[in-house]
């Protein structure tokens, strides 16, 4: 088990769900259950989650296959490209080596040339003497 703090645009998400969709749905400990399994109310299995991804990824407009993997390298390669740092993204996805993370990382030119323009600002012209 791990915390994961959630992005304030989730929260919205989560409390329709919570107040909306969750009281239609058998009763369960569980937050997420699967209703359409052979037993309402039991975990989602794998193929529920793929069959999950697919119909709402298919409402998105965006091309390819939508997997929770691919739908979690997303996460992280939007995470680290818009500068959380890579320990912080590798214990948010619970790797236990941080180089499993690394997979995520996809650095352009663009980004290395500005990692470095912030490590190594320009003098002020008034600094030359």
């Amino acid at each position: 088990q791990r915390t994961i703090p959630q992005p304030d645009v989730l929260a919205a998400h989560l409390d329709h769900y919570l107040h909306v969709v969750r009281p239609t749905l058998p009763t369960s400990q569980l937050l997420f259950t699967n209703p359409h399994g052979q037993q309402a109310g039991q975990p989602l299995t794998g193929r529920a989650l793929l069959d999950l991804c697919r119909r709402l990824g298919a409402t998105t407009g965006i091309a390819g296959p939508h997997t929770a993997l691919r739908w979690r390298h997303t996460y992280a390669s939007l995470s680290l490209a818009r500068g959380v740092d890579l320990y912080v993204v590798s214990r948010l996805l619970g790797h236990a080596r941080v180089e499993t993370t690394q997979r995520y990382l996809h650095l352009n030119t663009g980004q290395l040339t500005d990692a470095i323009r912030r490590a190594y600002p320009q003098p002020d012209s008034e600094d030359h003497h």
